[in-house]
């Protein structure tokens, strides 16, 4: 696969949104509307796109980060695609992580909650799959991020 620094600038400028206009980024960087076409034809073979589903908005949910081990992947991943929201899963060697998204006002509400993150619901129960052997072990954290321009 070929990228070159025309390609960086494009997937930059249109990285969260394919629908913006062409004139900036081909007046801006002097790339013609050739290349930005055939960018975006193959922008499917270079990158990974996924839709979220975030029914109350994505600034209602929180993002928390699983490491589990176990030999019931399937079995998890069906558990954890229950969600309201969408969850991504990751397979690494043996482990499978799981990012999930967590209705925020559930855990944000009561701070004293958020002081012992172990009585988080979804916390007991991964509490129980250990208990069960379903998973071997597991680790956990809340996301947090910002955007960068």
């Amino acid at each position: 696969m070929t990228w070159d620094e025309e390609d960086e600038n494009l997937f930059r400028y249109f990285e969260f949104d394919v629908r913006k206009p062409f004139t900036p980024v081909m007046k801006q960087h002097l790339i013609s509307t050739g290349k930005i076409y055939k960018f975006l034809q193959r922008v499917d073979e270079c990158c990974t796109r996924y839709t979220g589903y975030f029914p109350d908005g994505v600034s209602a949910y929180d993002p928390y980060f699983f490491v589990f081990e176990t030999k019931y992947e399937d079995f998890v991943i069906d558990l954890f695609s229950e969600l309201p929201t969408c969850s991504w899963f990751f397979k690494v060697g043996e482990t499978l992580l799981v990012l999930a998204h967590l209705v925020r006002e559930y855990f944000r509400i009561n701070r004293a909650c958020m002081s012992d993150i172990a009585r988080l619901p979804l916390l007991s129960l991964t509490r129980s799959l250990l208990e069960s052997g379903i998973v071997k072990s597991e680790k956990h954290a809340l996301v947090e991020y910002w955007g960068i321009k």
